[in-house]
């Protein structure tokens, strides 16, 4: 997963895998059908699927959603099995939960938890039966929100070592943005157990770095085992992290833990909130006692205020940007702000030493700066400290997320 500086989130997938030729399943003339993982149901922009360099052609929504329902057909346990005119029911119902819409995800859901009641009736299923059909159900929940990528390739590839590869854009990672230098992103995985190693690497922007990647396998709520942990910590903008699911259906979350990097603009607003403090509290300083250091009054106007605004330009330099990721932009506003106010305190600054005004507003004026000064230090105190950060812990105690909601929350 890429953050790319023109605001767009692209994901880069690459399979190593190899095509049984027992199970390869034909397509068109000449052609096998190939699963290249699980995706949310959605819009899909700037979608590529390639082989060897080459485009390869991808199934469509019917033609996807015929055999999605063959596959849940196949996969069902054999006491789900219906009769008569039952069966075209089923069909029905497995073809439009492999072709029904986000949206109405929880409605087909509802509607094959009442087929399956309804041919169940009631019936008490040994243990074994009940794992198969808790195993069932969880597939057909995970087709209800996800579809499976299914391409043509070359049937002469069953049998051999092959590298199939898919990009596409994606909408940003969930986040909580506390406002401090470090976010911790999240990113579903709904086909984590699709490959025996799941292999997750991000990138980010210029200007931000990878602390820690996280990958997690979740597990259900009936299940005694705890959630399953890869971890790396990395310090520069690209983060590689690795797991081996313990089961084909297995599911999971990617967490990072993004920081704003220490150079740059971060270092540099360092330096000028500092800098400003010390001029600020410098020149209130001899101002309001300007007859103890200074040898006479203050001369009005002074030459300091053309001096004075070459800070500004300087600073608002720094606030604009090329484009960029909308991450980075948030990550780095509290900066560019914190620059903003040592701008404007500058050009108030030089105003002073332009333009006479009345006792009561010059003293006024300093010790307003001088409040700007230390309120700007404090906040940038805040934002380097990370003072805000709940998700952290409730990750390290090894307890992950079900679900989004959850994510938002924390």
């Amino acid at each position: 997963m890429r953050l790319d500086a023109d605001g767009t989130t692209r994901r880069f997938v690459s399979l190593d895998m190899t095509i049984p030729k027992r199970l390869m399943c034909t397509g068109s003339a000449g052609r096998m059908l190939v699963p290249l993982g699980v995706l949310e149901k959605g819009t899909k922009q700037r979608f590529d699927a390639s082989h060897d360099g080459k485009s390869v052609p991808v199934l469509g929504r019917r033609e996807n959603s015929v055999v999605v329902a063959q596959m849940l057909r196949a996969s069902q346990p054999f006491f789900l099995t219906p009769r008569g005119a039952s069966e075209a029911e089923r069909d029905s119902l497995f073809v439009r939960i492999a072709a029904c819409d986000p949206e109405d995800s929880e409605i087909i859901w509802q509607e094959y938890l009442d087929w399956s009641e309804g041919i169940l009736n009631g019936r008490e299923l040994e243990d074994v039966q009940g794992a198969e059909l808790e195993q069932f159900d969880a597939l057909v929940n995970q087709m209800t929100m996800n579809f499976v990528l299914l391409v043509e390739v070359e049937d002469h590839l069953a049998g051999k070592r092959t590298v199939m590869k898919y990009a596409l854009d994606q909408d940003d990672p969930i986040t909580r943005d506390p406002g401090t230098s470090r976010v911790i992103i999240a990113q579903d995985v709904p086909d984590l157990g699709f490959a025996a190693s799941h292999h997750v690497e991000l990138e980010v922007p210029a200007g931000l770095t990878v602390h820690e990647l996280k990958l997690v396998e979740l597990k259900g709520e009936t299940d005694k085992n705890q959630d399953r942990f890869a971890s790396k910590e990395s310090i520069g903008r690209v983060a590689h992290v690795s797991l081996d699911p313990s089961t084909p259906d297995a599911t999971g979350i990617l967490r990072a833990e993004v920081r704003v990097a220490k150079q740059g603009v971060f270092s540099f607003t360092i330096a000028t909130v500092c800098a400003l403090l010390v001029v600020v509290l410098i020149a209130t300083t001899l101002r309001h006692f300007n007859e103890f250091f200074l040898r006479g009054g203050p001369e009005i106007p002074s030459p300091a205020a053309s001096i004075l605004l070459v800070g500004p330009a300087l600073l608002i330099s720094w606030v604009s940007r090329t484009p960029e990721h909308p991450m980075l932009a948030r990550m780095l506003r509290p900066l560019r702000h914190m620059l903003t106010i040592a701008a404007v305190s500058l050009v108030v600054m030089a105003g002073l030493a332009a333009v006479k005004v009345q006792p009561a507003i010059w003293n006024f004026a300093w010790i307003a700066l001088l409040v700007v000064a230390l309120l700007n230090l404090a906040w940038l105190l805040v934002f380097s400290m990370n003072l805000q950060l709940p998700t952290r812990q409730k990750f390290d105690l090894g307890v992950a997320y079900e679900n989004k909601d959850d994510l938002e929350d924390h």
